[in-house]
C-alpha cells in the first residue's frame, strides 16, 4: 500500500495516520474504496493498523457540515460491512478505532486533542467549507470531552490548491453566510482572464475558520500536495468519473 502520514501528528506518539497514494489504485481498480468489492482492500488497511474490518469507520459523504460522534460498539464496520448513515465528518476518544474519508480534491482535515486525547476525520468540500464542518467538529469536541482548541492541532491533507481551483461567481454566496466579505477576500481571488470566475483556497479558509475558533495558528498545518497538479493523488477535476479516491485516516493508538 502505497501512502504518505501527516508527521506532525505521527510524532505526537499517539496516533497513526494515512493519506493513500494514487499508485494504491490498482489498475483494475482493486484498490478503491468506496465500491462494493472493496472489502479485501479494508482489510489489508486493517493489518496495517493492526486491526480488523470492524475496528474501522467511514462515513457516507453527502458535503454536509454534519459531524458524529463515533465509537467501537455502535459504529464499528459503518461505511465496510454495512451502509453508513450520511455525514462528513467523525470525532471519537476510543483507542484503535480508524476513522476514515474519502477525497479526490476535497480537504481532508485531521483533528488531534493531546491532551484530552481526542481525534476527529472531516472531509471538507465546497460545501462543508462554506459551512465551516472544522468548526462543528471543533464544537463537538469542547462540549463532549471538554478539549481546548488552544490544544488542538489541525492538519489539512493533501487537497485542490488555490491556482487549480477555478469556480464560478455563484459560490460567494453560501460562504457569505458563515465569513465576512473581508474574510472571503482572503480566499477568493478573481480571475485576471475570466470574468466571472475565481480561483478558491479552501485550505485558507479551513485556516481562517479554525483560528477564528481557538486554534492556534502554529497548530494549523497547511496541505503538503495539490491533488491536481502534483500528479500522485486522485483529482476528481482533472479525471473526472476516471478518478479513484484518497482514503484518509487517523486512529488513536495511546
Amino acid at each position: 500500500m502505497d501512502y504518505i502520514t501527516v508527521d506532525v501528528f505521527e510524532n505526537t506518539g499517539i496516533v497513526k495516520t494515512i493519506c493513500t497514494r494514487k499508485s494504491s489504485l490498482a489498475s483494475e481498480g482493486s484498490w478503491k474504496y468506496g465500491e462494493q468489492g472493496a472489502q479485501e482492500n479494508y482489510e489489508e488497511l486493517g493489518k496495517l493498523f493492526g486491526i480488523s474490518p470492524t475496528d474501522i469507520v467511514r462515513a457516507r459523504q453527502v458535503h454536509s457540515a454534519e459531524v458524529r460522534i463515533v465509537t467501537k460498539a455502535e459504529n464499528g464496520g459503518d461505511g465496510i460491512l454495512r451502509e453508513a448513515d450520511e455525514y462528513d465528518g467523525l470525532i471519537t476518544n476510543e483507542k484503535d478505532l480508524l476513522l476514515c474519508t474519502l477525497e479526490a480534491d476535497c480537504v481532508p482535515v485531521f483533528l488531534l486533542d493531546p491532551v484530552r486525547k481526542v481525534i476527529g476525520m472531516v472531509h471538507s468540500g465546497w460545501k462543508g467549507t462554506a459551512q465551516k464542518i472544522s468548526v462543528q467538529a471543533v464544537q463537538l469536541m469542547k462540549e463532549n470531552f471538554g478539549s481546548n482548541p488552544k490544544d488542538i492541532l489541525a492538519a489539512m491533507g493533501p487537497c485542490i490548491c488555490e491556482n487549480c481551483y477555478e469556480v464560478s461567481d455563484d459560490l460567494i454566496d453560501p460562504f457569505l453566510e458563515n465569513y465576512s466579505k473581508r474574510e472571503l477576500a482572503r480566499f477568493f481571488r478573481k480571475s485576471p482572464v475570466r470574468e466571472d470566475k475565481y480561483f478558491l483556497d479552501l485550505a485558507e479558509a479551513i485556516r481562517i475558520a479554525l483560528k477564528k475558533e481557538g486554534v492556534k495558528e502554529d497548530n494549523i498545518s497547511a496541505p503538503e500536495y495539490c491533488t491536481f497538479h502534483a500528479g500522485i493523488f486522485p483529482s476528481y477535476r482533472k479525471e473526472k468519473d476516471m478518478a479513484g479516491r484518497m482514503l484518509t485516516g487517523i486512529m488513536l493508538t495511546e
